[in-house]
């Protein structure tokens, strides 16, 4: 640890003081324009990142149908910021493959939720109604059937509580 020290410090012990003092304000100079850049991109990157919550919403909103544009020019304008609206053609460029990926992902938690959910399919009655109580089965087939002719697509049930 203490050999890089000594090497900087003994590089600074051979240039006179005036050039240490040039040195040390080039090093500023560096560090001021650097900390410059760092806050455009800073901003940028928060421009970037709130105009996707705006594309999401406007997407996956409530009522997202009545505020989606018709055409694809009326994705710049009022409802973005000024710059956005100065960006224009470069704007939707960026946007579509966002939308793209942000859709891409929904149709994924969508399919992830419906495999977990359980299935209500072949539950007559709710989970409340007790199977010891008779029920009374009615099959229910359509004018002029003839089990000969006919292929059963689907089946017609009612069902009664006998009490």
């Amino acid at each position: 640890m203490d050999m890089p020290y000594c090497t900087i410090t003994s590089d600074y012990h051979s240039l006179t003081r005036e050039a240490v003092v040039k040195l040390l304000e080039q090093r500023d100079a560096e560090l001021k324009n650097k900390e410059a850049e760092l806050k455009i991109k800073d901003a940028e990157l928060e421009r970037k990142s709130r105009r996707i919550l705006e594309l999401e919403r406007m997407v996956f909103g409530r009522r997202s149908e009545k505020r989606l544009p018709e055409s694809a020019s009326g994705w710049t304008g009022a409802l973005f910021d000024e710059q956005w609206a100065k960006e224009g053609s470069l704007a939707r460029v960026e946007a579509l493959p966002i939308i793209k990926e942000i859709k891409q992902q929904a149709g994924q938690r969508r399919s992830s939720r419906r495999a977990s959910r359980p299935s209500r399919k072949g539950r007559a009655y709710a989970s409340y109604v007790p199977e010891n109580i008779e029920r009374q089965v009615t099959e229910i087939y359509p004018e002029g059937y003839d089990a000969e002719r006919m292929v059963i697509i689907g089946h017609g049930r009612s069902e009664h509580l006998c009490l």
